[in-house]
């Protein structure tokens, strides 16, 4: 008899914790707190609480997290083409085949819907999507802090538009991604982690292509959205950046003829896709279909 055998059959103690403890690991795994589900999102379950950036129209001044009353692991193998629908508003997606990541409902002083997508081509993430859109209209804005990323000098094109009955505005920068093992402490990192836990390795680098809308549908009564996509600058063959990663500021560009074609595609598409996400949104596209070139982004498939 092994060691392990005797000690099974002569300890009954040490058996009865044994088994305890093996059980109340899988209990936390089937049934994980708030505070095991943020260092392990994707254990099964949802947290009650779920720290969040505020949406664009709101800024929390004391600074609590903002509550979740549901948050969802969609299938990462379901597939989404054309469209997608949010807080009864319908948005466009590029070309290509996109997948839930994660979706999000708050209830704070002013409710609003989130979602996360990823596309993928051959294994790689080439495209994703963060999209915000409030649930009821809100009685009044604060373009200061909406629009206040548009007024980065490091973008590498920016429009903006304020009316007394609508705003908007399209940036086109840059980030850098978070690595798996940071903690996740918005939604945008949530679900860019879950990304990666689940099996689908991210690129270090991608090009943000945000849009934020907001228009007066009644007196006192706002709608605001923020939709950002990121797109990666990789070689179609290698899944390579296409040049490095200290090659895509404003100064460097002109040295990395390759970013700065994939920049340059990219300043083209941009008011193409403000117009689809606008039109759509607001429901005032014209009869017939959206303009291929507004759905076929720089990093899109062939």
């Amino acid at each position: 008899m092994s060691a392990f055998g005797k000690l099974w059959k002569r300890a009954p103690l040490w058996r009865t914790c044994l088994v305890i403890g093996i059980g109340g690991i899988g209990m936390a795994c089937f049934f994980p707190t708030p505070s095991i589900k943020h260092y392990a999102p994707w254990l099964p379950g949802s947290p009650q609480k779920f720290s969040d950036t505020p949406p664009p129209n709101t800024s929390p001044s004391d600074g609590a997290p903002t509550p979740f009353t549901h948050v969802e692991l969609p299938d990462l193998n379901a597939t989404i083409q054309n469209h997608i629908s949010l807080a009864g508003h319908t948005l466009p997606l590029p070309k290509g085949e996109w997948h839930p990541v994660l979706k999000a409902q708050a209830m704070s002083d002013i409710p609003y819907s989130l979602i996360a997508l990823m596309r993928t081509d051959h294994g790689a993430v080439t495209g994703f999507i963060i999209a915000q859109a409030v649930q009821q209209p809100l009685p009044q804005i604060s373009p200061d802090e909406m629009l206040t990323p548009c007024h980065d000098d490091r973008n590498y094109l920016t429009k903006l538009q304020i009316t007394p009955s609508n705003v908007d505005c399209i940036f086109l920068g840059n980030v850098i991604l978070p690595q798996s093992n940071m903690p996740a402490i918005s939604f945008a990192e949530a679900a860019l982690k879950h990304t990666q836990t689940s099996g689908f390795p991210l690129p270090p680098f991608m090009i943000n292509a945000d849009w934020i809308h907001a228009n007066l549908i009644a007196p006192n009564q706002w709608t605001a959205v923020e939709e950002e996509t990121f797109i990666a600058p990789l070689d179609p063959d290698t899944h390579q950046l296409l040049a490095p990663l200290g090659s895509w500021s404003k100064e460097t560009l002109s040295r990395h003829p390759a970013a700065q074609n994939f920049i340059s595609a990219s300043r083209q598409w941009l008011p193409l896709w403000q117009k689809a996400l606008q039109q759509t949104y607001d429901n005032t596209l014209p009869s017939g279909s959206l303009s291929s070139a507004a759905l076929k982004d720089p990093a899109a498939p062939q």
